[in-house]
């Protein structure tokens, strides 16, 4: 039971931070960031992770 009840924490913990993740602010600045590494906004659902790294590239490029 401790071990269900332990992903089950995760598994909240996880959507919560996808949900602050990814605020109005953002929304944006990621179409931004993909139309500048693709040159065509495609794939908005993004997890933060690429969007850090392209913004990295961008940075870089």
């Amino acid at each position: 039971m401790a071990a269900v009840r332990r992903k089950h924490n995760v598994r909240q913990s996880k959507w919560r931070f996808r949900a602050t993740a990814k605020p109005r602010k953002l929304r944006p600045n990621l179409r931004k960031a993909q139309v500048y590494v693709d040159g065509s906004v495609t794939n908005l659902k993004m997890c933060m992770k690429c969007y850090k790294r392209i913004q990295q590239n961008s940075a870089v490029a």
